[in-house]
């Protein structure tokens, strides 16, 4: 195949008609082109500002901020980091080649099919926990604002709702499904309205949060020494820099994961859009604001508002979370101290340490695509500038996919450090298990399929399915 290299009939930017080995393919039609297109500028720009923000942002900032305002603040800009390039790297492929359906067909298509398959495995089992803990969240809130509890009278409708949660949380479960199965304009609206309410909790919350640290705590978090560098939830030797370390590797970092999982996922919508090449672009800048001032922002003014020894957000139990210990609720309770808050819960959702993984895994997947596509071009002479959109990533895309490969890679090994010193079968499960299961998945399907990992560059198509405004 390499003696039939693919070539433009015409010019790069002017022929609709390419030749792949002898077979000519119509540049404009794409093989799967049945959607209808009917995501608009306003619907892509809510869900890229407020699409993802919800369980991640609001319970998984929790154990980052018992690292100290410090540590917090430099695990959060530097996963940050590698997600932005993420989702600059997903844009470029999305805008050039947007495919209808799941964006998941990317690996499929640049990389290989055993890869592809676990990939899907790993959305499958990132989303399958996170639809767990956002039910049960849900379930929670329903707990909370219809007082369902003991108190009360027997035979009310509440209490015979709460007293068969698995029956609650599946009409929730069936409604949630449905909303989903209407056509996506419909989706888009949904969206749309949900993110709204998102967006102005989190407005309102940061205005609260503002005058909170301008009217009483001030910058007390940052300046007491014992509070700077945060509590050791983890106690494995008798060294505070080892223990601090141990701490930053296995909980900070990691659980700033958990906020950040699927960030990519505006580019799941790259089949539906409308005037891909403009609106696309535009949401990930908007991408970049939620970043900046919902996730950076809002963990800076939370070091602020909550010491990181308060008995609210320490996990003494390792996993046992609920509603009102999430630090915007502690936040509002420092606000408000004269409020009687019940910190007590109904139910109660454990955070998943895999599930912090698998968003990782699926990134660096994201990034040994990017790597791919980069080098699939180059071999099809398509230079990268000739390309409609390009990143405004800080640093240069390829040398960024490296060094975020090894990012990555670190992060997951050492996610699970604790074992070391203190080895149990649960956690070394929930920190390996799913990396485990991925390398041993791929190989399993190479050697069943007789498929090699990486398929040869030159066996990648860049033609089909390309966009016509592609290239400039």
């Amino acid at each position: 195949m390499a003696d039939e290299h693919t070539r433009l009939t015409d010019s790069a930017h002017d022929s609709d008609i390419l030749e792949i080995g002898h077979q000519h393919v119509n540049q404009a039609q794409h093989f799967s082109s049945h959607t209808k297109r009917l995501l608009n500028s306003r619907h892509i720009s809510m869900i890229s500002i407020g699409g993802i923000i919800g369980t991640g942002l609001f319970m998984g900032i929790r154990q980052t901020l018992t690292n100290g305002p410090i540590i917090s603040v430099i695990s959060y800009l530097y996963i940050s980091a590698i997600c932005y390039y993420i989702i600059t790297a997903v844009g470029e492929m999305s805008c050039y080649m947007p495919l209808n359906g799941s964006l998941c067909q990317f690996q499929f298509r640049f990389i290989s099919n055993p890869v592809g398959v676990m990939n899907n495995f790993v959305y499958w089992i990132s989303w399958s926990i996170t639809l767990g803990l956002e039910l049960g969240l849900i379930y929670e809130l329903l707990c909370q604002f219809m007082s369902f509890n003991s108190s009360q009278v027997v035979g009310s409708p509440a209490q015979g709702m709460s007293s068969d949660k698995t029956w609650v949380i599946l009409l929730i479960w069936v409604g949630l499904t449905g909303a989903n199965l209407f056509p996506v304009n419909y989706y888009g609206e949904i969206e749309f309205l949900v993110t709204i309410i998102k967006v102005g909790f989190m407005v309102s919350w940061i205005g609260l949060s503002l005058g909170l640290v301008v009217m009483r705590t001030g910058f007390t978090n940052w300046s007491d020494f014992n509070l700077i560098w945060g509590v050791n939830a983890i106690e494995v030797v008798n060294n505070r820099v080892v223990n601090k370390l141990v701490n930053i590797l296995s909980s900070s970092i990691v659980s700033s994961c958990f906020t950040f999982q699927s960030i990519e996922s505006v580019g799941i919508c790259s089949g539906e859009i409308e005037n891909i090449g403009r609106n696309l672009p535009k949401a990930i800048k908007y991408i970049v604001v939620r970043i900046v001032v919902f996730y950076i922002g809002s963990l800076t003014l939370l070091t602020l508002m909550i010491p990181s020894n308060d008995k609210h957000i320490i996990n003494e139990g390792r996993g046992s979370d609920d509603l009102m210990s999430s630090p915007f609720v502690v936040a509002l309770i420092n606000l408000w101290h004269q409020w009687q808050f019940r910190l007590d819960s109904h139910c109660q959702f454990r955070h998943f340490n895999i599930n912090d993984i698998s968003s990782k895994l699926k990134h660096l997947l994201w990034v040994t695509l990017y790597l791919r596509f980069r080098s699939a071009l180059e071999y099809n002479n398509i230079s990268y500038e000739s390309l409609a959109y390009t990143s405004s990533f800080f640093l240069p895309m390829k040398q960024s996919s490296w060094a975020s490969i090894a990012s990555i890679i670190f992060i997951i090994l050492s996610n699970g450090i604790i074992n070391i010193w203190q080895f149990s079968w649960d956690s070394f499960a929930s920190c390996y298990l799913t990396s485990i299961v991925v390398v041993g998945g791929v190989l399993y399907c190479s050697y069943k399929w007789k498929e090699p990992i990486l398929m040869p560059i030159e066996d990648i198509d860049v033609f089909t399915d390309r966009s016509a405004s592609a290239l400039k």
